[in-house]
């Protein structure tokens, strides 16, 4: 809202950058990912995933779709997010000494239960909050609403 050239500019950069650059590039590494065929339907995954969310965004305001926008952007974050997620969980899991190769494969499959999960919960919470607890800190009374993303 305060900088709308600023916020232009840095989404025409990242799109650009996510859909011809680093999506293309994961995918061609994909192909010889350690860990096997699992590897690489994984990451495969991961980037049709991410590519879909941010073109969603896109097309969305182009179409002067605001909220859908916000709500593609943020999945496409989280798609994003998926790789340091990746390592952190592979850091989680290497108590569990499993082989190299499977940690690999765990720590991937789980990061890409966790991205769609961690979107949808901060989608879930920017609507609980606009639609509850704001109204209840207005009103001071509970509000009755069913709150869906």
């Amino acid at each position: 809202k305060r900088h709308p050239h600023w916020h232009r500019w840095l989404g025409y950069l990242y799109i650009n950058v996510v859909l011809w650059l680093a999506i293309p590039t994961g995918m061609m590494l994909a192909t010889v990912a350690k860990g096997g065929w699992l590897s690489t339907v994984g990451f495969g995954l991961a980037g049709v995933m991410w590519w879909r969310t941010t073109w969603v965004g896109y097309t969305t305001i182009r179409d002067g779709q605001l909220a859908a926008h916000i709500r593609a952007m943020i999945r496409s974050y989280c798609w994003a997010l998926s790789a340091p997620i990746f390592r952190l969980i592979q850091l989680a899991l290497l108590p569990l000494d499993l082989s190299d190769d499977a940690n690999y494969v765990w720590s991937l499959w789980l990061s890409n239960l966790a991205a769609p999960l961690l979107a949808e919960t901060c989608l879930w919470r920017m609507t609980f909050v606009a639609k509850v607890v704001r109204p209840w800190m207005i009103t001071g009374q509970a509000q009755n609403v069913r709150v869906q993303p």
